[in-house]
């Protein structure tokens, strides 16, 4: 079931950053969806990649 996935897992499958997908969870919850975000990255992470 989706609902046991980790955003890191639903990152790897969809082959994209963790942070990419933990802004997308951000936005999601922000227009009502309850997903579990850990914390919301830095606007500068890709400087980091």
């Amino acid at each position: 079931m989706i609902e046991n996935y980790l955003l890191a897992n639903i990152a790897t499958i969809l082959v994209a950053h963790t942070e990419l997908a933990m802004i997308k969870a951000q936005i999601l919850n922000n227009r009502g969806y309850k997903l579990n975000v850990l914390y919301v990255p830095q606007a500068n992470f890709l400087e980091k990649v």
